[in-house]
């Protein structure tokens, strides 16, 4: 599946509510769990979901509920799907048709990774023998 990207402009406290979310499903693997790049989170899942999300950090800074941050996700959860309710709060910066699908940020992603670090892709290649 191609899934389109948005980016979109959110408040911390709507961001921290979609952290929320994506945890309140633990342990049951839900497709709703955030994959997360330039945020820090600490959850406990033995708490009630809503309650479970400890410590945020963006990038590197201790989110702030009424700040904006720009968020990159699928056009699916933007729309509030897999429980992302919190993100019809935010307001569009670049639609589907703007930004490249999901697969083709992986394959980028990936590709970037090669070039940069050859180390992170083949770890047993470059494994250290104990003699």
């Amino acid at each position: 599946m191609q899934d389109e990207t948005v980016i979109i402009r959110i408040k911390g406290k709507d961001l921290l509510a979609a952290l929320e979310n994506g945890v309140s499903a633990l342990p049951k693997m839900d497709g709703c769990f955030p994959c997360l790049s330039g945020v820090r989170m600490k959850f406990d899942s033995s708490k009630p979901p809503g309650k479970r999300v400890i410590e945020v950090e963006v990038n590197g800074e201790p989110i702030h509920s009424m700040k904006l941050y720009n968020v990159a996700t699928k056009e699916y959860l933007y729309k509030g799907k897999d429980g992302f309710k919190s993100f019809a709060n935010a307001e569009m910066v670049a639609d589907g048709e703007e930004n490249p699908t999901l697969d083709t940020l992986i394959v980028n992603f990936l590709q970037l990774m090669m070039k940069k670090n050859m180390k992170w892709f083949c770890p047993l290649k470059h494994r250290v023998e104990k003699g």
